[in-house]
C-alpha cells in the first residue's frame, strides 16, 4: 500500500503531484497539515496569486522556491517565514514593474541577506537595479 505524505511532509511539489500549492505552503508554515478550508490556506492562496501576477512562474514553483529560500536562510541563521518572504519579494517586484523571475529574485535576496544586509536593504538594492534595467 502506498501512503501519501502529509502536505507539510512534502519536500517539493512535483509537476505531476496533485497538491494545491496554497494548502501545501500554508501547512508547511504552520508545521502541521491544515484543512483546505483553513483561513491560512486562503491567505496563502492570495499571496501566491499576487506573486503569480508579477512573476513568470506558476503558483507551484512559487511555493517550491519560497520554501527553498526559507530553508536556505534558516541554514545560515536567518529564519524568515515563507509568507513574509512571498509578500516581501512580490512587493519588490511590483516596485520594479513588469514581470520578473522569482527564482532570480530569490537568489538575489539570499545573496544579499547572506552578506549581512537586512531584508529592507537587500530588496532596496534589487529594486534600484531592477528599475535601472540591470
Amino acid at each position: 500500500m502506498v501512503r501519501a505524505l502529509p502536505e507539510r511532509g512534502r519536500i517539493w511539489i512535483d509537476v505531476h503531484d496533485r497538491v494545491d500549492p496554497d494548502l501545501w505552503l500554508a501547512s508547511r508554515e504552520a508545521g502541521h497539515d491544515l484543512a483546505p478550508a483553513d483561513p491560512a490556506v486562503a491567505a496563502t492562496g492570495h499571496r501566491l496569486d499576487a506573486a503569480a501576477a508579477v512573476f513568470m512562474e506558476k503558483p507551484r514553483m512559487l511555493a517550491n522556491r519560497t520554501v527553498q529560500l526559507s530553508a536556505m536562510l534558516a541554514e545560515i541563521g536567518l529564519a524568515e517565514a515563507p509568507s513574509a518572504l512571498l509578500e516581501r519579494l512580490t512587493a519588490a517586484q511590483r516596485q520594479i514593474g513588469g514581470r520578473g523571475l522569482y527564482g532570480e529574485m530569490c537568489q538575489h535576496y539570499f545573496n544579499a541577506r547572506s552578506q549581512g544586509l537586512p531584508p529592507e536593504r537587500a530588496l532596496a538594492v534589487r529594486i534600484e537595479r531592477g528599475r535601472a534595467g540591470r
